[in-house]
C-alpha cells in the first residue's frame, strides 16, 4: 500500500508517568526503560466443571448491499443480556463470541448452528483466543482466565485475593498464554497446564484493551481511554519473558484492537483520526490511511484476500444518516458496506467459510459479510 503519510520517530514522543517523574518516551532510540519489581502470582484456584450448553439454530436474514452478500444472525437471549464485544475463530472450524454482558461464551458455524456455553465465571468475559494447545481460552473482567476444552468441560483459573480486571489475551513467542489486568497493570502468563505467572508490574499504568503476537515476536498491546500522565491512547509491545522488561510508546490513538497484517505492519484503527493506521515493528514509523473512510472505525482485520477489513460506526455512506458499516482498503483508500439493519458495530474476524463476520456490542446479531 502506498504510504500517504508517514510520521518520523522523532514525532512520536510523548510523556509518561514513571513513579511520579514525567520521563519522555519515544520508540526505538528513544525508547522508555523503567525499572520494574516483581509482584506476586496470586493464588489462583482451578476448578473443572461440565457447563450448561444449549443448542440452537441462529435465525438468519439475507441481504444485498452494492452488490456485496450481508447475513444477520440473531443469537437468542434478550438484546440487554447480549451483546458481543469479541468474536475469534476457533475449534470445530466455527467463531467463539464472548458476551460481556452475559458473561456466555457463544460457539457459531458458518450455517448459523451453534452452541450457547455458560460457563461458571461472573459476567464481563472479554477477550478470547485460540490456545496453541487447540482449546479457547478467555478471560473476565474479575480474576478468571479459562479454558474451554474440545469436549466443552471448562476449567477456570481464579485469584481469589483480589480483582484483577483482565482485558486482553494472546498467545506469546513462548507458547503461553500472556493476559493482561487492568486494575494492577500487570501482565501474566499461563502455560497450557495452567501454571500462572505474572511479569514484572508496569509502573507506567497502561490500560490495555488488546494484545497480540507480532512478527517481531514481540507482545504488541493497544491502550484504552487515556493511559494517565500520556495524554492520550498509545500502541507499544513488551519483550518476550525472560528478558528485561521495556515499554515501548508513543502513538496516540483511541482504538479496539491491533494486528500483525499485510507487508509485516502493525494495524489498528485510530477513531480519533477517523483512520487505519500502521507501525513498522523494526523502523516504529506511523502510517496513516484515511482517505474514504467517513466514520470511526473500531477494529480491524487482514482478509483471505490480502485487504485490511474494518468495522465502523457513524459511517456518511448510507441513506437517512450514519449508520454502522464494513470497511475495506483498496491499495490504501477505503470502500464503505452500510450494514442493512443498525448495529453497534465492534468485533470483526475471519470465519471458516472465508467471510468477514462482525459483533453487536449491544445486541444479540452477529453479521456476515460476503468478500466474494
Amino acid at each position: 500500500m502506498p504510504r500517504f503519510h508517514t510520521m518520523p520517530v522523532a514525532l512520536l514522543a510523548v510523556f509518561l508517568l514513571v513513579a511520579g517523574t514525567c520521563v519522555a518516551a519515544v520508540p526505538g532510540p528513544g525508547t522508555a526503560r523503567a525499572q520494574m519489581q516483581a509482584p506476586q502470582a496470586g493464588r489462583f484456584t482451578a476448578q473443572t466443571t461440565r457447563p450448561s450448553i444449549v443448542d440452537f439454530v441462529a435465525p438468519r436474514r439475507d441481504y444485498v448491499e452494492r452488490n456485496r452478500r450481508f447475513t444477520i444472525f440473531t443469537i437468542p437471549g434478550t438484546p440487554e443480556n447480549g451483546g458481543v464485544e469479541y468474536v475469534a475463530p476457533g475449534m470445530d472450524n466455527a467463531l467463539w463470541l464472548s458476551q460481556y454482558y452475559r458473561g456466555d461464551i457463544v460457539e457459531l458455524k458458518p450455517d448459523g448452528h451453534g452452541r450457547t456455553i455458560e460457563v461458571p465465571a461472573p459476567h464481563y468475559t472479554q477477550g478470547i483466543t485460540l490456545g496453541p494447545d487447540g482449546n479457547m481460552w478467555y478471560v473476565t473482567y474479575r480474576s478468571t482466565i479459562g479454558r474451554i476444552a474440545k469436549d466443552l468441560s471448562v476449567t477456570t483459573y481464579t485469584d481469589t485475593t483480589r480483582d484483577l480486571g483482565f482485558s486482553a489475551i494472546t498467545t506469546g513467542s513462548d507458547g503461553n498464554l500472556w493476559f493482561w489486568s487492568f486494575f494492577t497493570h500487570t501482565m501474566y502468563t499461563a502455560t497450557t497446564a495452567g501454571v500462572i505467572s505474572a511479569l514484572p508490574a508496569d509502573t507506567l499504568r497502561l490500560p490495555v484493551i488488546n494484545l497480540t503476537l507480532g512478527p517481531d515476536k514481540n507482545v504488541w498491546f493497544l491502550t484504552f481511554d487515556g493511559a494517565p500522565g500520556n495524554g492520550g491512547d498509545l500502541v507499544g509491545f513488551f519483550p518476550p519473558a525472560g528478558k528485561k522488561f521495556e515499554a515501548h510508546v508513543g502513538i496516540l490513538n483511541e482504538g479496539w484492537n491491533i494486528i500483525s497484517g499485510p507487508g509485516g505492519l502493525m494495524w489498528f484503527p485510530n477513531p480519533q483520526k477517523r483512520s487505519i493506521d500502521t507501525v513498522d515493528p523494526v523502523t516504529h514509523e506511523l502510517d496513516v490511511y484515511s482517505a474514504g473512510i467517513s466514520g470511526v472505525p473500531q477494529q480491524v482485520i487482514e482478509g483471505p484476500d490480502g485487504n485490511v477489513y474494518f468495522t465502523e460506526n457513524g459511517c456518511r455512506c448510507g441513506t437517512g444518516g450514519p449508520i454502522s458499516a464494513i470497511g475495506v482498503l483498496h491499495d490504501g483508500i477505503a470502500e464503505e458496506y452500510p450494514t442493512p439493519i443498525p448495529f453497534t458495530i465492534l468485533g470483526i474476524a475471519v470465519g471458516s467459510d472465508g467471510n468477514i463476520w462482525f459483533t453487536d456490542r449491544y445486541s444479540n446479531n452477529v453479521g456476515r459479510f460476503a468478500i466474494r
